[in-house]
């Protein structure tokens, strides 16, 4: 088989990074373009002893933990290359530790030579942020052809890839981290809650969502993604999404990217709907991936949490209180403020006083903890989660 190109090795990198391909190919591709016989691939973090395989090849579990465990302290090439804190580029291990000391090393005769075979090496450390380091080694057999600064300057033109690539993986894997609690909180909201992309793919909705959806009266979803049957709230609701896509997590702190009201073609009061960015990094998100919450409130449905009890439960004022009640029953804020009597300026000061008194840092974490901490508290509804009444006849 013809072995890669750097370009096609560089593709892969990054379509393993989102999700397309398995890491485990792109090793077998290096492997197969460098002619050689193991690779490893691994993250080590401050905080753990045990390292992050992110992909692995003519090693199993079992070789992996005898290194980790036993020969690591003993391999005199991974020594020299932290003595000499060589990083980000690709180094030769003749040119760290000579052939003669290598054979004489206990990790030679008793792991290398006997168990994989291994002799000749390729690689390097890469630093990542928060003081994790991708140790990445490919190896040949002795009696191969020792790599050469050829394989040396092929490998420095794939390493920033590499780098980028693990970096785009640890990005996506917080996200997902951080989705996965925010998809059980919004299965407790009493109003619907739509985790959409920012084409307006639902990747995510909880038991009220659901049924409003799947009701169709004036929102509902084309193509799997969320729809609005007026074409003008349409449009409104498509550039509130894709505002919230534009949204880093570091502007996504406070921020709604939309307020709007969704008509309703059985003549009920309209959806009160409202679009918050979850923030996220823009360049490493895949496609489909989650960049907003979408908030429905149906004046016709189950209440929220009570304002009494969001004041007993996060030690907040009654003003405060309501505010941050009414908004996780997905009430807007300039429909809080029409509610309450107040200012919409206002509305914002009561809710950044009770985000800065529960520690949080937007409205949606806000949201999450409010209905977190009222589940708990509040008996559960008799008609149970996601229940709403029946339609009223239209007039």
């Amino acid at each position: 088989m013809k072995p890669a190109t750097d370009m096609e090795l560089i593709t892969r990198l990054y379509d393993a990074a989102l999700g397309r391909v398995d890491w485990q190919d792109v090793a077998d591709l290096i492997t197969q373009s460098f002619d050689s016989v193991t690779l490893t691939l691994a993250i080590y973090r401050p905080t753990s002893s045990v390292p992050d395989f992110v992909a692995s090849r003519g090693f199993t579990p079992a070789q992996r933990r005898a290194y980790q465990e036993h020969f690591f302290a003993q391999d005199p090439v991974a020594a020299e290359a932290m003595r000499r804190q060589i990083f980000n580029r690709a180094v030769l291990g003749s040119d760290l530790v000579d052939d003669d000391t290598l054979r004489r090393s206990a990790i030679y005769s008793e792991f290398l030579r006997p168990d994989l075979k291994a002799f000749h090496l390729l690689g390097g450390e890469l630093p990542l942020p928060h003081g994790e380091l991708v140790v990445f080694g490919t190896h040949r057999p002795e009696e191969a052809r020792p790599f050469v600064h050829a394989d040396v300057r092929r490998l420095d033109r794939l390493l920033p890839h590499l780098r980028r690539a693990l970096e785009m993986r640890q990005t996506l894997h917080l996200a997902e981290a951080h989705a996965r609690p925010l998809q059980g909180t919004l299965d407790l909201l009493p109003c619907g809650a739509v985790m959409v992309a920012a084409d307006g793919l639902i990747t995510h909705a909880n038991a009220v969502a659901e049924r409003l959806i799947a009701h169709g009266d004036g929102l509902g979803q084309r193509d799997q993604r969320l729809h609005a049957a007026r074409a003008d709230q349409h449009s409104q609701l498509r550039r509130a999404i894709e505002h919230a896509g534009r949204t880093t997590c570091l502007r996504a702190g406070g921020e709604v990217a939309g307020h709007l009201r969704i008509d309703r073609s059985s003549g009920q009061r309209p959806y009160q709907v409202m679009v918050c960015p979850l923030g996220g990094d823009r360049k490493a998100l895949r496609a489909g991936h989650a960049v907003a919450v979408v908030f429905i409130n149906d004046p016709d449905g189950v209440p929220g949490p009570e304002a009494g009890l969001v004041q007993a439960l996060l030690d907040l004022t009654p003003a405060e209180a309501r505010v941050v009640a009414m908004l996780a029953s997905g009430v807007p804020l300039p429909q809080i403020g029409a509610a309450t009597g107040t200012s919409y300026n206002t509305v914002r000061t009561l809710l950044a006083r009770a985000m800065t008194k529960t520690q949080t840092t937007s409205q949606v974490d806000l949201v999450r903890l409010t209905l977190a901490v009222s589940a708990v508290a509040m008996p559960a509804r008799s008609q149970g989660p996601g229940t709403r009444p029946e339609p009223r006849p239209s007039s």
